[in-house]
């Protein structure tokens, strides 16, 4: 699976992709219908009691990072805030059946996200993941020392009890307000 933050993107690369291996590639992203998404989903699995998806590239939008149960070999991410990219890795070795599962990030300098966001994420995360691999057990550490500076900033409750009582809308407009706030910080993803 290839997750990327814009439909745009989506589009371009499962263009590219499918340009050079003709079959089995795939597309899904919030222009597509809901019906037509959950057929697609259907026809990725290997059959209607797995989740597991061989032999096929997906390219997705972040539609894919929640509530789609799907098992993939390997995962690339475009350049996210962490929990975007913990979500994608979700979808990874989600049954278990290798040894590892691996995410590569790239970047294809969409930013949508806020710039706070991905500084921060830039901090706790991508500066270590460029001194070497992560591995999975260290990642609720990432996870807990992101959502505690972000909680800080956040200051009136936080991001993390939001996610806990799963109000992701309110998430999304907090992400917006953060990043209004911060535009004349410099980010190295701006």
């Amino acid at each position: 699976v290839c997750v990327v933050d814009t439909v745009k993107s989506s589009k371009m690369i499962y263009r590219d992709v499918k340009k050079k291996l003709v079959k089995d590639v795939y597309c899904l992203n919030s222009s597509m219908l809901y019906d037509d998404r959950k057929r697609l989903i259907s026809v990725l699995t290997e059959n209607k009691n797995s989740n597991n998806v061989k032999n096929k590239i997906l390219i997705s939008t972040q539609v894919i990072e929640a509530g789609v149960d799907l098992d993939f070999d390997m995962a690339f991410r475009e350049i996210a805030p962490l929990y975007a990219i913990v979500q994608t890795a979700g979808r990874v070795n989600r049954g278990g059946r290798k040894d590892q599962g691996t995410i590569y990030i790239f970047d294809l300098k969409s930013r949508v996200y806020s710039p706070q966001l991905m500084v921060e994420t830039e901090n706790i995360f991508y500066k270590k993941l460029r001194e070497r691999d992560i591995e999975e057990k260290e990642i609720l550490k990432f996870s807990e020392d992101f959502f505690d500076i972000m909680n800080n900033i956040k200051g009136d409750g936080g991001i993390k009890e939001d996610i806990e009582n799963f109000d992701f809308d309110l998430i999304r407009s907090e992400e917006r307000r953060v990043g209004k706030e911060c535009r004349s910080r410099w980010s190295p993803y701006h």
